[in-house]
């Protein structure tokens, strides 16, 4: 079983590599995009903002604690739960976005005027960070419902939990992973709608820096015993998929016009769907 879930994790992260080479090279001459308001108005992005930034309320729910647990008891380690502590949750959020930051500066550095550019930049950013809220509250809710054991609780004789709190109890899904994927998810989005010649580089860096990190997390949490690979694998799956739907509702935007004049077009133009919406910036 483990294997398997493995060998479904690299599966993935080959998708997602796939789509990244598939992006069409015609974009390369169009003007740098950058995300606009959420739905194309200041409403929209007030309204998506604070539901991500009051999501993690859930995780004041009370805690089911059920007879659910996994596979195979796994010893604490405590080393490893330190450096997931890092490179996981809130840690790996603030790498990962602050070299997301990084990136799209050099993206736009090249093709926005020097004074926009530092403003510009941080629209990936503000994406980010909702996509990582978001992302932690829908966790914290699945966690308070599923009461999975964590490995290191789990006795095999028994057959059940030896918890020493209701945290014993919040295995499933990780919330170590599912914040940077949902960074990873958003950003491998915004790649793949963008435009940019050499410079596009940048933006895909960004991207595979968050899932770097959004890997060694899982691996890491797996290696704590804080998680079994099927906690770690829904985290992921849940973080990449809020990050690239946060990221669709932007509408992508010139990055050198008018702030006053923009005009946003669909955030799902760019999307394999039926439908578009419009707004003015």
């Amino acid at each position: 079983m483990k294997r398997a879930l493995r060998l479904g994790l690299a599966g993935m992260i080959g998708g997602h590599a796939a789509l990244a080479l598939a992006a069409p090279e015609a974009r390369a001459q169009e003007a740098p995009q950058v995300p606009g308001w959420a739905f194309g108005s200041v409403g929209g992005e007030v309204a998506l903002g604070a539901v991500s930034a009051a999501s993690p309320a859930f995780y004041f729910l009370p805690q089911r604690r059920s007879k659910w647990g996994p596979y195979a008891p796994v010893a604490r380690d405590a080393d490893a739960g330190l450096l997931s502590n890092v490179l996981g949750g809130p840690g790996a959020v603030l790498f990962a976005s602050s070299f997301g930051y990084l990136s799209e500066w050099a993206y736009l550095g090249g093709t926005a005027g020097d004074a926009q550019v530092p403003v510009s930049a941080l629209r990936a950013s503000v994406v980010d960070f909702e996509a990582a809220m978001l992302s932690t509250g829908l966790v914290q809710l699945i966690k308070r419902m599923a009461g999975r054991c964590r490995p290191r609780a789990w006795s095999i004789r028994a057959h059940e939990c030896v918890p020493l709190d209701d945290d014993d109890y919040a295995a499933f899904p990780s919330g170590h992973t599912a914040p940077v994927a949902a960074i990873a998810g958003s950003r491998l989005t915004l790649a793949l709608r963008s435009e940019g010649g050499e410079l596009l580089g940048w933006r895909y860096g960004a991207f595979a820096f968050a899932e770097t990190l959004s890997l060694a997390a899982a691996y890491l949490r797996v290696r704590a015993g804080a998680h079994s690979w099927e906690d770690v694998t829904a985290g992921w799956l849940i973080g990449h998929a809020t990050g690239a739907l946060v990221m669709l509702a932007h509408p992508l935007i010139d990055a050198k016009a008018d702030p006053r004049t923009r005009t946003s077009a669909s955030a799902l133009s760019r999307a394999p769907v039926f439908f578009t919406w419009g707004g003015v910036f």
